[in-house]
């Protein structure tokens, strides 16, 4: 019975297994596959007491400490492909988890917004590496009200793509 116990609590970190990389691909000049390390060679972004919250108001969890690097330098690092500027409304960020689950963002909120400054791929939570049961890397976006919505752990690509007519 402990057997079937501890396999039934570690089954969601099997399924669902920890990307040691993150993808950055879609309407990009230069896709990326990035690591923990290659990380360093961005702007770190640091921070306190975020709370996650959810559709209730729930708040799942507190990350006491976090580090993270903005998702809008590491889509300018991989240059989105955005040959008319008067159809920026229409290109969108697809944020998605090794267990499929998906953030999206349009691209004004990421570049013409304040909430652009708030998402982040975080690669330490509480002065560590991400727990392996959230994988390598999380998305969080710290101006969301409901932050569990666009909260993903497991992040394994970053899919940048146009709405077509």
């Amino acid at each position: 019975m402990r057997q079937l116990l501890l396999a039934l609590f570690f089954l969601p970190s099997l399924l669902f297994a920890q990307s040691e990389t993150l993808e950055i691909r879609g309407l990009v000049e230069k896709p990326q596959t990035l690591t923990v390390e290659s990380f360093k060679k961005y702007p770190v972004q640091e921070g306190r007491d975020f709370k996650v919250v959810s559709a209730s108001g729930q708040v799942r969890y507190t990350l006491e400490s976090y580090r993270g690097v903005r998702l809008t330098d590491l889509l300018d690092a991989a240059v989105v492909q955005l040959p008319n500027q008067k159809e920026k409304g229409r290109y969108f960020v697809v944020a998605t988890a090794t267990d499929g689950y998906t953030a999206i963002f349009s691209h004004n909120d990421l570049f013409n917004n304040p909430t652009g400054e708030g998402v982040l791929v975080l690669f330490e939570e509480n002065g560590k590496p991400i727990p392996a049961a959230q994988g390598a890397f999380v998305l969080i976006s710290l101006t969301d009200k409901i932050s569990g919505a666009r909260h993903v752990k497991w992040l394994k690509t970053i899919d940048v793509r146009k709405v077509e007519e």
